[in-house]
C-alpha cells in the first residue's frame, strides 16, 4: 500500500508561494511562522522554516513541485497558512453552496469515498456529504459548523481531517447606524460624509446606487 498521506483540499484551486503574509516592507527580511524570510532563498528554502505553513511544504513536496518552486522562476504565488487548510469556503444564509473535496498525495489508489464522522450534515440546511466529497444545498442557519471528514480508498488507505464551514447571515444594509432619510444636500455646496455599512453576506462588499446620484 502506498504511504498514507493525504490532505482535503478544494477544486476551487489552492495555490502556494509568498503571500502578503510572507512581505513586509518594513523589513528586508521579514518574519514570518517565526523565522526570518530572506530574499536571497527561494519559496521553498523560506517556506520549510515558517511554523505556519507546514501543511503547505507537504502539499508542495506530495505533489512533487519541490524542484519547481526551487528553480529560478520568477512565481507569482499564494502561500496559506496551515489554518486556511482547516476552512471550506464560506457561505450565506438563503444562497446555493457548492464545494468539491479532493485528496491531494499519495494515498491509496482507485476511487475514494467521503463521509463525514458521525452522519453529521456539514451545515443546516446543506445536503449530506455525497460519497464523491459535494457539498450542496442552501444554509439555513448562520455559524462555524467543524465537522471530521473521512476519505476512504479502495485498498481502505483512510484519512480523516477536522474541516469548518462558515455560513454568513443574510446580506444586509445596515439600518440602525444610519439617519433615514439620508440628510438633504444642497446644490453646489459639500455633502456628508454619510456612512452607508452592510453585513452579512461574504465581504469585501461592492456598492452601487440606482439611479445614480447627481453629480
Amino acid at each position: 500500500m502506498k504511504s498514507i498521506f493525504a490532505l482535503l483540499v478544494l477544486t476551487l484551486g489552492v495555490t502556494f508561494g509568498v503571500s502578503a503574509q510572507m512581505t513586509d516592507k518594513k523589513s528586508d527580511n521579514p518574519m514570518v511562522g517565526g523565522a526570518a524570510m530572506y530574499k536571497t532563498k527561494n519559496i521553498v528554502e523560506n517556506a520549510v522554516n515558517s511554523k505556519d505553513h507546514t501543511t503547505l511544504v507537504a502539499a508542495v513536496t506530495a505533489a512533487g513541485l519541490v524542484d519547481t518552486l526551487m528553480s529560478a522562476g520568477p512565481f507569482t504565488v499564494f502561500a496559506p497558512t496551515n489554518a486556511a487548510f482547516d476552512k471550506l469556503p464560506a457561505g450565506t444564509v438563503g444562497q446555493p453552496y457548492h464545494a468539491l473535496l479532493s485528496v491531494s498525495g499519495a494515498m491509496g489508489s482507485g476511487t475514494f469515498r467521503w463521509s463525514i464522522v458521525g452522519n453529521l450534515t456539514p451545515a443546516s440546511g446543506l445536503q449530506p456529504l455525497s460519497a464523491i466529497g459535494v457539498l450542496s444545498g442552501t444554509p439555513t442557519i448562520p455559524g462555524s459548523f467543524t465537522r471530521t471528514y473521512r476519505v476512504q480508498s479502495e485498498d481502505g488507505a483512510v484519512v480523516t481531517k477536522s474541516l469548518t464551514l462558515n455560513i454568513n447571515a443574510i446580506l444586509s444594509i445596515d439600518t440602525d447606524n444610519i439617519t433615514l432619510p439620508l440628510p438633504l444636500g444642497h446644490a453646489s455646496q459639500p455633502y456628508g460624509p454619510a456612512t452607508v455599512t452592510a453585513s452579512g453576506g461574504i465581504p469585501p462588499y461592492t456598492w452601487s446606487v440606482t439611479p445614480p446620484l447627481p453629480a
